[in-house]
């Protein structure tokens, strides 16, 4: 399962059970009183609230633009995403051999495109492990992989 998957999945149950929020927490992050720091942004009208964490190479997980951030620590309003499925897709350069903008990115830019809000919260954050996340596109890269069709991508986790 990649990771698209992973988090198209998680907001299509959310949704699909009417969950008010989803609540995108990496195993390797961590911050005290998330909920403390997000849900006032959700109940403000973001649809979308993430915290700032600092990758292992010392840089934040911010994108080029405003309201571009990972989804290492995310909250999502679920009613605020109103339109179909993917969500979350990795884009890969038309060789498939790099990432050229990330699930994580890509998510927030269809928010931003869509009218809605994604706030970026400072507060301490700690992003744990000694290995880093590595995404291995597959040799035979096509258009339905970029869909998120099932893929041989490999993802190395912390452990």
């Amino acid at each position: 399962c990649t990771i698209d998957q992973a988090r198209n999945w998680a907001l299509h149950v959310a949704k699909s059970q009417r969950l008010d929020a989803l609540l995108m927490l990496d195993a390797d992050c961590a911050a005290p009183a998330v909920l403390a720091h997000l849900l006032p942004r959700i109940l403000d009208g973001a649809a979308v609230a993430a915290l700032v964490v600092q990758g292992r190479d010392g840089r934040p997980n911010l994108g080029m633009h405003p309201g571009e951030i990972g989804t290492g620590i995310m909250l999502i309003n679920c009613a605020a995403i109103e339109w179909p499925a993917p969500w979350f897709r990795t884009e890969l350069t038309d060789d498939g051999s790099a990432v050229r903008v990330g699930e994580d990115i890509g998510f927030c830019r269809q928010v931003i495109a869509h009218g809605r809000t994604v706030d970026v919260v400072e507060a301490e954050t700690h992003h744990h492990g000694a290995h880093d996340f590595v995404f291995s596109p597959a040799a035979a890269v096509t258009a339905a992989l970029r869909d998120g069709a099932p893929h041989r991508a490999v993802e190395t986790s912390n452990g």
